[in-house]
Order: structure tokens, then sequence, then C-alpha cells
């Protein structure tokens, strides 16, 4: 999951020549899971599966991109954030292994 609330580098970077060509997108992520459970305090795992992708020629690797724009973090909202943490804790009990790109710390976004 990238989850850098500055901008998310994962897709722009080292999934950069799979969003090129299209077959990894930004239009899915972080902000239409945060958009799609908003008001919820608790998001069940189950909420991520059409909101992550899968990543091309990684086995058993699924990608859930990051914001591309500061505004698009503000409007998640700390309301938003927390609750994608409840999902991947619940992922993580159910078996695969989750790995958080959490970017770099910055006031205007935590």
């Amino acid at each position: 999951m990238d989850a850098d609330p500055a901008r998310g580098s994962l897709v722009p970077g080292w999934l950069s020549r799979w969003w090129v060509d299209g077959r990894i997108t930004t239009e899915t992520g972080v902000a239409t899971v945060a958009a799609a459970t908003r008001g919820m305090t608790s998001v069940p795992a189950e909420a991520l599966a059409g909101h992550s992708q899968d990543v091309p020629h990684a086995r058993h690797v699924r990608v859930l991109s990051g914001v591309l724009h500061r505004e698009q973090s503000l409007a998640i909202g700390s309301d938003g954030w927390h609750p994608l943490g409840s999902a991947l804790r619940d992922l993580t009990i159910s078996g695969p292994d989750v790995l958080i790109d959490a970017g770099r710390r910055d006031p205007q976004t935590s």
C-alpha cells in the first residue's frame, strides 16, 4: 500500500513502466477506498479487493496505489486513513504480508 500522504511513489516510480502502458492505474487506490468507506470506523479487509491491482510479473503481489496530490490526502483526512489501517490489520490476520510505504511525515497531512 502506498500511504505516503504527500505523494505516492510506488506507481509513478517502481511500477512506472506498467503505469505508462496502462496495466497499472492510479484511478483506484487509497483515495477510492477512503471515499467508498467514508464514515466507517472500521473497514473490513474485503473492502480493499476492488481497489487494489495485480502487479504484472509478480505472483501474489498486489498494490493499492497512493495519492498523486497533497489535496487528495487532505480530502481523505485522518478519518479516512485510520480505517484503512484496520483493513490492513485484518488482511494480515488472514494470511498475506502487507508492506506499507508511509512516506515522510508532514504536519500538514498527518
